[in-house]
């Protein structure tokens, strides 16, 4: 680290200029990397200078678009050297004024244009993208005036982030605002030094007249001439010759120097190089039209409309005129970020959505720390879309341009008692009606953690959007559609985030609900079997069984390519048993889809129950990565690790804690099972306190009956009986009607020396009891547990008459290993040893465990007897 600034550690200078030293950073609040520029000493004294800083952030920060790198803060600070030398860029503790920035990976356009023309296909993607930033910023009210190359990074994923508007000039109503004659928004400073990069300046910038809009227009068109052609269209290598050529030369035509160059591109160009201003475009919006009408006359057979156009990050050729059609290769074969929807083609048909408007997020007035991560949340989502639809996604001012969008996303950001919460609105624009709505409120806060499942979300949900409205959008009417869209949404919501049976119900409705509207959506077929086979887990249902199955038959008939189909034949396979064909399968998809979640999800979960816990292990990691900010995957990996480690001793349980821990942060508070699971490793460990405090940040409104008996017979069996009947005592207020639940209470409170709560306990629970056997009275275990309660309570009479009632046959046939210990138990309160040993027997064969006998109440007073410690040892001691 070589400074420290604020809360932003900075590790590495990447870059300086006129106006200031830029370093990588870490923001340690946020928990993510940012680019840090920082006003030098001697430019923060000057006082023109150190506005013209300010000015820059201010113009930055009010632009929000996929291809304008974004700026989260500005402030000033203590500038600490930690590890600096004096050439790192400043000397000296002092304060500074600072912009922290969205840090783009990649390279300058400037470096890539040292290798010469761009292929036509790279250049009219960096086109689009330049112009709809143009776009939103000159409809902010700002514009660039130092656009460049060098200003121009290029992401690993082939998308532009327009860099550095510290030369930007804000506009009121469209005229300049010049606050002084002499002051910094003239174009010379009183030094007479020009601002801005020579061979790209308008002529209106060089001769001195206030800019427009339009001068940032011929600095594209300078741009877009030397992305195609490798050079400057006005030659020149001083000053002087520069404004010779300007004033009295005209570029050589683009497609003469690059003959490949359509003819409705050169003229794109030549009108963007206008010498006069009102010779050029009158607005970015109006180049991005032409940009986009070009690109559709050239796809007509796929349509009209505006089409994402994505550069090869890897495979670099010149492209002809004709070849652009080709271009469109990469929507049909795209697929969802770990989704489960295999293709998408964007169609011509009216009423398929192809565009939608990313809006504003923004949290309510006076609440800055919630609009500062609810601004880098909204960042990222639009640059999510922008990667996964280009040129479809719309910014908030694209309406000046008549370009009117189909789909809406909006973001609200509310504080809360838990760090935040986000929630994300879809609108049909056209409608003006809301379609989709989720809110995210994970136990750990908002965090960058987080922004992946936020962007994970939209992208899906415009994606099916899409192809919703492309199976029915000629048969089915648009309120339908937008109602099937909405079910098919909360289906999903119910089945990932499922804790309950009546999640999975839930999802289960949904879904055959848009199978009612759209009988043939593979999907939906599909992901009713999943919520079918989810249901199967605690109903065992043979009925559930077969409809889960013929809902995976279906999904893969009427589509057998699409990832969902698949994937749901593979699932119903493992449920069936036939574990090598669903992990032979699994393979197939997970190789064809690399990219996706739910294929190395299942596939890991098919190897998991053949006998592979090796390679499960991997497929759950990678899992987990693809779509990390999903608590389940992590959920999911650290069981899976804990299990393992319960059942053969590896992997150690230290390595499940962090991801358990990653799921808590991540999961939203009604879902407990992480916390469940952590407070389980913690036990194994023997660190109850750490389980206990572990347990308790749950909500009360989210324990369960089970959950609170479940920790409350961790903690006895673990020796920490006090604990344990705190939450035994819960169990008994969140279902008082469960006789079981009153029964061990009363134990525990007996063993604490409680006799008076312990007998008010064992009463309720015989008044329970008693209530159903009224209904059941052939429900043996019951039964059995009647006659325990009669014994705890000193009615060693009744207790014995009615086992002899049950009978042995009964004991050993009819009751479970937990109702027949309960008998062995009677017996032994009231004395008659031999048979309390003989039905203990029937018990452990039943697998009770050992050590049960030794922390019941009912055997407490019999465990120095000979013949009970041979029979446990026998047992302890059976493999």
């Amino acid at each position: 680290m070589l400074y420290r600034l604020a809360h932003y550690e900075l590790t590495e200078k990447i870059g300086s200029g006129g106006m200031g030293v830029v370093y990588r950073a870490y923001d340690t609040r946020l928990e993510r990397t940012v680019a840090i520029k920082v006003l030098p000493a001697l430019m923060g004294i000057d006082p023109d200078r150190r506005a013209r800083f300010f000015r820059e952030a201010r113009a930055a920060a009010k632009l929000n678009h996929p291809a304008i790198a974004t700026v989260h803060e500005i402030g000033e600070a203590r500038l600490e050297p930690i590890d600096a030398d004096e050439d790192e860029g400043v000397s000296g503790a002092r304060d500074s004024l600072y912009i922290a920035m969205e840090h783009v990976d990649g390279e300058d356009l400037q470096d890539r244009l040292a290798g010469g023309p761009l292929p036509l296909q790279d250049a009219l993607s960096y086109a689009v993208q330049i112009a709809e930033a143009l776009e939103v910023a000159h409809g902010a009210g700002v514009i660039h005036r130092d656009l460049k190359p060098r200003n121009i990074r290029l992401t690993p994923e082939g998308r532009i982030k327009i860099l550095d508007f510290g030369l930007a000039k804000l506009l009121r109503g469209g005229d300049a605002v010049v606050p002084r004659p002499e002051g910094l928004e003239s174009m010379r400073t009183r030094a007479g030094m020009i601002i801005g990069t020579v061979p790209y300046m308008a002529p209106e910038q060089i001769e001195g007249p206030t800019a427009d809009p339009r001068s940032d227009l011929f600095s594209f068109g300078v741009v877009l001439y030397q992305m195609l052609s490798g050079r400057l269209p006005f030659p020149g290598t001083t000053l002087v010759e520069f404004v010779r050529a300007l004033s009295s030369l005209e570029p050589d035509p683009i497609a003469r120097v690059n003959p490949d160059v359509p003819p409705e591109l050169a003229g794109i160009v030549a009108k963007l190089l206008a010498r006069e201003s009102g010779e050029r475009y009158p607005s970015a919006s109006a180049v991005l039209s032409d940009l986009r009408g070009l690109l559709s006359s050239e796809v007509s057979t796929f349509g009209t409309g505006t089409l994402p156009i994505l550069p090869s990050p890897v495979r670099r050729r010149r492209l002809s005129s004709t070849g652009i059609a080709g271009l469109l290769v990469v929507l049909a074969a795209g697929t969802l970020a770990g989704g489960w929807l295999y293709k998408t083609v964007l169609d011509g048909r009216s009423g398929i959505p192809t565009t939608i408007r990313v809006g504003s997020f923004r949290a309510p007035p006076g609440n800055a720390a919630v609009n500062t991560w609810c601004e880098a949340a909204g960042s990222t989502i639009r640059g999510d879309l922008g990667k996964r639809f280009g040129g479809s996604v719309l910014s908030a001012a694209a309406g000046d341009g008549g370009i009117h969008a189909d789909v809406e996303l909006t973001g609200d950001c509310f504080p809360t008692d838990r760090g935040g919460r986000f929630d994300l609105k879809m609108t049909n624009a056209r409608r003006g009606v809301l379609i989709w709505q989720e809110s995210f409120e994970p136990r750990g806060g908002i965090t960058t953690a987080i922004f992946p499942e936020l962007s994970f979300h939209a992208v899906r949900s415009f994606q099916l959007y899409q192809d919703l409205w492309k199976l029915g959008g000629d048969h089915v009417d648009a309120e339908e559609l937008d109602r099937a869209f909405s079910l098919l949404e909360r289906g999903l919501l119910s089945l990932e985030n499922a804790t309950q049976p009546q999640d999975s119900e839930r999802a289960i409705d949904a879904f055959e609900e848009v199978l009612s509207i759209l009988p043939r959506l593979a999907v939906a077929h599909a992901l009713l079997s999943e919520a079918l086979w989810l249901r199967n887990v605690t109903a065992a249902d043979p009925a559930l069984a077969e409809r889960a199955a013929r809902a995976s038959d279906e999904a893969f008939g009427t589509d057998p390519q699409l990832l969902a189909a698949r994937i749901a034949r593979a699932r119903t396979m493992r449920h069936r048993g036939r574990f090598a064909e669903s992990v032979e399968a699994l393979r197939a998809v997970a190789g064809d889809h690399p990219e996706s979640d739910v294929a190395h999800h299942e596939l890991a979960m098919s190897l998991w129950f053949a006998g592979d816990p090796g390679a499960a292990e991997d497929h759950f990691l990678q899992a987990a990565k693809l779509r990390s900010g999903f608590w389940r995957r992590w959920d999911r990996l650290g069981s899976f690790m804990m299990r393992e480690n319960m059942k053969h001793g590896t992997p150690p349980l230290s390595e499940a804690r962090p991801y358990l821990r990653k799921a808590i942060a991540l999961a939203p508070a009604a879902a407990i099972r992480p916390i469940e699971n952590l407070g389980t490793l913690e036990i194994l460990e023997h660190d109850f306190d750490a389980a206990i405090e572990i347990y308790n940040s749950i909500e009360d409104e989210y324990w369960t009956p089970s959950l609170s008996f479940n920790v409350g017979g961790q903690l006895w069996s673990s020796g920490r009986v006090k604990e344990a009947e705190r939450y035994y005592e819960r169990a008994t207020r969140l279902q008082p009607q469960t006789p079981q639940f009153w029964a061990i209470l009363g134990d525990v409170r007996r063993l604490l020396g409680k006799e008076v709560g312990s007998r008010a306990a064992y009463e309720e629970a015989l008044r329970r009891v008693d209530q159903q056997l009224a209904a059941r009275p052939d429900a043996y275990n019951l039964r059995a547990l009647r006659f325990s309660l009669l014994a705890k309570l000193g009615s060693c009479p009744e207790a014995l008459a009615g086992l002899s009632e049950l009978g042995s046959t009964t004991i050993g046939e009819r009751l479970d290993a937990e109702h027949t210990f309960l008998a062995a138990g009677a017996y032994a309160l009231c004395g008659a040893l031999d048979d309390a040993l003989r039905v203990l027997r029937l018990s452990l064969e039943k697998n009770a465990q050992p050590v049960r006998v030794e922390q019941s109440v009912e055997f407490r007073d019999l465990l120095d007897d000979r013949r009970l410690r041979r029979l446990l040892k026998e047992f302890a001691a059976a493999p």
